[in-house]
């Protein structure tokens, strides 16, 4: 009796960047439409911050958040993909000879996450992005394949992330003709080659305004669509979504211009009570220079010196907090900041544990502390500067709040507060060490109120400013909450390869393991039936993907149960004229030759 192997399962997964998950009911988009009714899908997915490329698509195609990768923004600066690698490297493991591609328009998803790629293509364009996608998938033994759009997110930097910005929707639009494209290729190799292939599209984040990164919903808040044959059809729904803003009071900050700056006095962080500490402040930044320190009672020549600073970055986009000793270093970075709205900014220290930082209310990054407790900074704690009040870039924003504790504070107590003036009925009042609020208005000193008493002195002409300060949105859901990382278990699911608790992947499959397996001739799986396209216009196509001897009939049903149309004698393909049924839901059927039901579904008839 002849034996015959099931075909492959095929992937395609786009990303599309920066795509907001509300705005895919208000543009039109019928080919990722079509998607969405043949699958399992999800607006109220997740993903975390800080809401950027860089951590977004690692998250995405590592399966693992940013505390294991260790990709925090689009720097690269320091990546943990030996450990946490991209799903091709997980694939070619168990399966060398499929071939794995990855075409994209922003280049650092080949350049930094991207391994074992059979080809691996940076184009200059989405329509590129089309062309190249449609022609790779002429390679014969093509198991998977990653395509990367990025005008969308070029629209919302430009005109605005919203469902109003008529740049923005014609920018999803467009992309979602381009997909058309790509799927009509799909579909032919499809019916050529016997295969059965599952569509993923997601987005790495969200936005707001003309900027991502930030800790919102609508910069956290991504969809997720698994569409496929025998992929279950239904939507993920959050039970509740429940979005909270709260604004602080207006009131006054220090406006940094570059040329002034403040001296705590007396503070340092070496003696015995700041074994542990907590440092928070808000800052405002539109642009900067270098490095400059925002906080600091260091040297910040280097970052092995004594002492600790909290400083924007050299990429001019985030900021970083440094720890050294005087021979070893920690650094943690942050997101970005350079955007002109107000962020909280946290680092907390556990002598012999973890460092942490912090950033509107979210924990960014972590690592185990290696340095020494208590490094031996000589040097008063500075605002605008460096411990020396000497480094050559200062930082020219806006700065407020400063607070420090010698405690670690955890983030839920950081997060209650981070938008309200601090009280004694704050939890961990008593660890207060220093509480600068920079509400007097006018002058050069800066009033302690903490009961420690160390005032800040500003050197140079100060510049007060009266601004509405720092806004809090909190929002909590409820129920079965999909995430960004739930995307790579289900495409190794799709693909029937078996996740390794070893990977420690972060995230669960929206979807069943699919069957591969060698079968008798006489077993029928649902898997040997390819029936498309659903929602179906005029013509239904019905494919057996493997050669059979015995001939099968396809009954097509409305919903009372009435049959309305048939074929008999199939035994490769057949096509079913819909263009006399009308708009609505129908059932299929296919029988073999003793009438047992061998695979049933629902179809969707559109004009």
């Amino acid at each position: 009796m002849p034996v015959f192997l099931f075909s492959q399962k095929k992937v395609l997964i786009i990303g599309i960047d920066g795509l907001r998950a509300d705005v895919l009911s208000t543009a039109n988009t019928p080919n990722i439409d079509r998607l969405i009714a043949n699958g399992t899908y999800s607006f109220d997915a997740l993903t975390q911050t800080p809401t950027s490329s860089g951590p977004g698509w690692s998250s995405m195609l590592t399966g693992v958040w940013a505390d294991k990768h260790k990709v925090y923004d689009n720097s690269f600066s320091d990546p943990n993909y030996a450990e946490y690698p991209h799903f091709f490297k997980r694939i070619k493991a168990k399966h060398p000879n499929w071939k794995t591609a990855s075409v994209v328009h922003w280049g650092p998803i080949n350049n930094f996450i991207v391994e074992e790629a059979d080809i691996s293509l940076n184009v200059t364009s989405d329509e590129s992005v089309k062309d190249v996608g449609i022609n790779v998938l002429n390679e014969p033994e093509l198991a998977v394949l990653f395509l990367h759009f990025d005008d969308v997110d070029v629209a919302g930097h430009s005109y605005g992330f919203h469902s109003n910005i008529p740049q923005y929707i014609s920018a999803v639009e467009k992309i979602d003709s381009y997909i058309g494209q790509v799927l009509s290729a799909v579909e032919e190799r499809s019916i050529v080659r016997g295969e059965e292939w599952a569509i993923v599209v997601s987005t790495d984040h969200g936005g707001l305004g003309t900027s991502h990164g930030g800790a919102s919903y609508s910069e956290r808040n991504i969809f997720i669509i698994v569409s496929g044959e025998d992929i279950p059809k239904r939507e993920i729904k959050v039970d509740t979504i429940s979005v909270t803003s709260i604004e602080s009071p207006k009131g006054y900050a220090i406006q940094f211009t570059g040329n002034n700056y403040a001296r705590i006095e007396n503070l340092q962080l070496n003696s015995n009570e700041f074994k542990d500490f907590t440092i928070e402040l808000r800052v405002k930044a539109n642009n900067w220079t270098g490095d400059p320190s925002l906080l600091s009672n260091k040297n910040w020549d280097s970052g092995r010196n004594p002492g600790f600073v909290i400083a924007a970055q050299t990429n001019g986009q985030s900021w970083k907090f440094n720890w050294g000793d005087g021979s070893q270093r920690i650094d943690l970075n942050g997101g970005i900041i350079n955007d002109g709205e107000w962020h909280h900014l946290a680092v907390s220290l556990a002598c012999g544990g973890k460092a942490t930082i912090y950033q509107d209310g979210e924990e960014i990054a972590s690592l185990n502390n290696t340095v020494a407790c208590n490094a031996n900074s000589l040097f008063d704690i500075a605002i605008a500067q460096d411990g020396t009040l000497e480094y050559p870039f200062s930082f020219p924003g806006q700065i407020d709040e400063i607070r420090i504790w010698n405690k670690v504070i955890d983030m839920a107590t950081l997060n209650d507060w981070r938008c309200a003036s601090l009280t004694t009925s704050h939890p961990d009042y008593a660890a207060l060490k220093g509480y600068w609020p920079m509400e007097a208005g006018t002058g050069s000193f800066l009033q302690d109120n903490s009961e420690s008493d160390h005032p800040a002195t500003l050197l140079r002409e100060p510049t007060w400013q009266r601004d509405q300060f720092i806004s809090c949105q909190e929002f909590e859901t409820s129920g079965e909450t999909p995430s960004m990382v739930d995307i790579l278990p289900s495409v190794l699911a799709l693909l029937a390869c078996e996740v390794d608790p070893s990977w420690g992947l972060d995230g669960n499959s929206l979807v069943p393991i699919s069957p591969v397996t060698s079968t008798p001739d006489e077993v029928i799986s649902k898997s040997s039936f390819k029936v498309f396209p659903n929602p179906v216009e005029e013509r239904l196509s019905v494919v057996i993907k493997q050669s059979r001897s015995t001939p099968y009939q396809i009954s097509i049903i409305d919903i009372s149960g009435r049959e309305l149309l048939q074929k008999q004698n199939i035994r490769n393909s057949v096509v079913v004229d819909f263009s006399s049924l009308s708009s609505g839901i129908y059932f299929y059927q296919i029988s073999d030759a003793q009438l047992n039901i061998v695979k049933t579904g629902k179809l969707i008839k559109i004009r």
